[in-house]
C-alpha cells in the first residue's frame, strides 16, 4: 500500500493512493508478477499488471531496490487527460526492511501511452510504501 503524489512534476497535481498484490512463484529467474490499482482524488484509476525484478542491495539492512514495468487501463474521472486508455507503467521503488516483516519504501513510476495516442503528456507518480508480509 502507498499513499503519494499524482503527476509530482506536472499541473494537475493530485494525492494518490496505491493498492498492489506481487505473486512471487510462477515467472522465470528472479521476476515477480505484480498487479494493483491507483486512485486519486480528482477520481481518476488506474488497473495494471506486469512485472518487478527485486534486487537485493547486499546489505545487511535489507535493502531492496525494486525496478518495475506493467501495462493497464487508465480512466480519467476528473484528473488529468493521459491521452489513451491504455497505458504503461515504468518504476523504481528503493525499500527496507523492517522488524517483524514488514517493509518501508519510496517508489517514482511514470505512466506513458507511448504514444499510442494524439497525446502523450504522461505522469510521474512519487510516494511512501508500507508492505506487510504475506
Amino acid at each position: 500500500m502507498g499513499f503519494g503524489y499524482f503527476d509530482v512534476a506536472g499541473s494537475d497535481q493530485s494525492v494518490a493512493m496505491d493498492l498492489g498484490w506481487r505473486m512471487l512463484p510462477g515467472l522465470p529467474g528472479p521476476l515477480e508478477a505484480h498487479a494493483g490499482a491507483t486512485f486519486d482524488i480528482a477520481g481518476s484509476a488506474y488497473g495494471y499488471a506486469g512485472v518487478v525484478l527485486p534486487m537485493s542491495l547486499g546489505s545487511a539492512d535489507g535493502w531492496t531496490l525494486l525496478p518495475s514495468v506493467a501495462a493497464g487501463l487508465w480512466h480519467r474521472g476528473n484528473g488529468k487527460q493521459l491521452g489513451s486508455r491504455l497505458e504503461f507503467r515504468s518504476g523504481l521503488e528503493l525499500r527496507r526492511s523492517l522488524p517483524g516483516g514488514s517493509r518501508v519504501g519510496l517508489y517514482l513510476y511514470h505512466l506513458s501511452n507511448a504514444s499510442l495516442g494524439e497525446r502523450n503528456p504522461g505522469a510521474e507518480v512519487l510516494g511512501v510504501s508500507w508492505t506487510r508480509p504475506s
